[in-house]
């Protein structure tokens, strides 16, 4: 960095690079605006009149190295794709110098970083993005040549960007790894590092300690490679116990923003006092609430008692001796008697809303039939031999029909008993006399 006198000797003269509004490349690229220069490198923003399209060409000035060693190295940048780096289009050489045509990466100069430097999450997530381009580089064994702040913008994604990609011999991977750092150190204190910088944190207390530590470890040399700064950069977004601050200005001091555990037990807080309200409640509201039924039970002790004799309840005053003996001698009688309409009235009500079917009429359990004598089959379930106990199987309770009175055999032989009333005989056996006689074995 303090270089600057001591190569300004060595820097081609201003004549030596084209002005504003010369056209390379026969003709296709105009140069637009100048965005920086270096001793051997110059950056502008130009116009492609073929796509209608802006572009970024850094010219190399071939006075101080071949054109043919810059585009080998610079060429094995176009391999690699990454948010961090620039998509190289062409390279082309023009009278004095090598032009390398990239993409044009809207956004701001690395340069024009307010003096306030960008928030401590926006500075790191913008570092990730470079610092994963340097080392997929390092990598391919190829360096980003990260040594002038003119070369980098940051895009309107937010992203670090190489936006004007060149390759010289004055770079390798420490160069890259120390401008990695400059340009973190510049995000967060919008100020260029000196010889012998101040900690980031110390400018600006809300930088984490350990982003501003890998910006100094990476200027002093102590950090050598890039992976290590994406793996620390990585880490310090992603660590939930030391969260980054926000954009915007610090927090006053004695305030203090509750985390996530301490909402998180006054949410249990308030959740468990709201259940014992509403258990208290539910319990004083079961033990509150009486049954009407049990004020309708009662019976009234108040009401006057009016006899049936006298229902106007007025006692006439005696007349004589004999009649107040004979009403004192009725009047037990009368309060006896009272109750008794009393207690009838809770019976007759539940009649009158809701009457009650008849209650079914109990089976009679069957009757089990007696030893028959031998020879004679029992009768079926609900039968019972009449007379007994050789008699034709009648059903229990019916007589049996007196045959020989009504319907004399001599007068219909052939006619034979109702067939529902007698059961018919086993195999082997039939009626003797038929057709009703007991169910004797057949001769």
């Amino acid at each position: 960095m303090d270089d600057a006198h001591a190569t300004t000797q060595s820097r081609p003269s201003v004549s030596d690079w084209p002005a504003a509004g010369t056209t390379i490349g026969a003709g296709r690229y105009r140069l637009l605006a100048v965005q920086g220069t270096t001793d051997e490198l110059q950056f502008w923003q130009a116009h492609d009149s073929r796509w209608d399209r802006n572009v970024a060409i850094t010219l190399v000035s071939t006075a101080a190295e071949s054109a043919a060693t810059v585009r080998a190295r610079t060429s094995r940048l176009a391999r690699i794709k990454t948010p961090g780096l620039a998509r190289i289009l062409d390279i082309i050489d023009d009278n004095k110098a090598t032009a390398i045509i990239a993409e044009w990466t809207p956004g701001t100069a690395l340069g024009d970083v307010s003096n306030d430097g960008l928030a401590p999450p926006d500075a790191a997530r913008a570092m990730k993005a470079l610092a994963i381009a340097a080392e997929i580089a390092h990598r391919s064994g190829v360096t980003l040549s990260l040594d002038q702040t003119d070369r980098i913008r940051i895009s309107d994604s937010g992203d670090a960007v190489l936006a004007f990609p060149a390759v010289t011999s004055n770079d390798d991977h420490g160069s890259d790894v120390a401008g990695l750092g400059a340009a973190l150190y510049l995000l967060l204190t919008g100020q260029w590092p000196t010889q012998d910088p101040t900690p980031p944190h110390t400018l600006r207390p809300e930088v984490p300690q350990e982003i501003s530590t890998i910006a100094l470890r990476s200027l002093d040399g102590s950090v050598t490679t890039a992976d290590t700064v994406v793996r620390i950069l990585s880490r310090t977004l992603e660590a939930p116990n030391r969260p980054l601050l926000p954009p915007g200005p610090v927090s006053a001091p004695g305030r203090t923003t509750p985390d996530r555990r301490s909402v998180r037990k006054l949410v249990l807080i308030g959740a468990a006092f709201l259940a014992v309200v509403v258990f208290v409640w539910v319990a004083v509201a079961s033990i509150i609430d009486i049954p009407e039924s049990s004020l309708k039970d009662e019976p009234a002790t108040t009401a006057p008692v009016t006899s049936v004799a006298n229902p106007s309840g007025v006692v006439p005053a005696p007349r004589s001796s004999a009649a107040a003996q004979t009403r004192a001698q009725q009047a037990p009688a009368q309060q006896t008697a009272e109750p008794a309409p009393q207690q009838q009235t809770p019976v007759q009500q539940p009649q009158q809303q809701a009457p009650q079917l008849p209650s079914p009429q109990p089976q009679l359990p069957p009757q089990v039939p007696a030893p028959s004598p031998p020879g004679v089959l029992p009768c079926y379930p609900g039968y019972t031999h009449q007379p007994a106990p050789d008699g034709p199987c009648m059903p229990v309770g019916q007589q049996q029909f007196p045959q020989q009175q009504q319907f004399p055999q001599q007068q219909i032989p052939q006619q034979p008993a109702p067939q529902p009333q007698v059961l018919p005989c086993y195999p082997g056996y039939s009626h003797q006399p038929a057709p009703n006689g007991p169910c004797m074995p057949a001769r």
